[in-house]
């Protein structure tokens, strides 16, 4: 089971995407025998992430999301119980007062494992639940790549200034 999302970004346009991939519609159902237990694993390997980051000018961040989702569960003695285990990745981009901006990239791998057990006398029906969500934005692109502040020019100067004097003393 997999899903996969990206949203475009253009000069007058930003992308939007949501895939949601289902292990089987809407469950897979299974009997338990009489005091018997099961578990259900699957390693799930999950990254989200952004590449352009905030528009200031339009005043829109990227953003995308990854959800994976395994559960099982079942009537026993009468009540619905289960074992839902989930793991959510977010990755978006945020502005600081500083004007740097800040989470660009999520992941998580990792094992989900949910279990149904049945302490009854009489066999039990169960029902094993696995989905995966991908959803995201991204922003509008200006067109505009960023231009350098005066001081940074004014530190490469200064800096190209030392290796120089630097060169020129080692020759004498």
């Amino acid at each position: 089971m997999s899903a996969e999302g990206a949203a475009l970004s253009g000069l007058d346009g930003y992308g939007t995407y949501n895939t949601v991939s289902y292990a089987s519609q809407p469950s897979n159902t299974f009997t338990l025998s009489a005091n018997t237990a099961v578990t259900f694993s699957v390693l799930a390997d999950m990254r989200a992430s952004t590449t352009m980051g905030y528009n200031l000018d339009a005043d829109m961040g990227e953003y995308a999301s990854v959800q994976a989702m395994l559960n099982v569960g079942g009537l026993l003695n009468g009540m619905y119980v289960s074992d839902p285990q989930e793991r959510r990745v977010v990755a978006a981009f945020d502005v600081l007062d500083d004007n740097t901006t800040t989470g660009v990239s999520d992941s998580w791998s990792g094992l989900l494992s949910t279990s149904f057990v049945n302490t009854g006398a009489t066999e039990a029906s169960g029902e094993l639940q696995a989905f995966i969500i991908v959803d995201g934005y991204s922003s509008v692109w200006d067109g505009v790549t960023p231009v350098p502040e005066p001081g940074t020019y004014a530190m490469l100067l200064g800096g190209l200034a030392l290796l120089g004097a630097a060169a020129r003393r080692r020759k004498t």
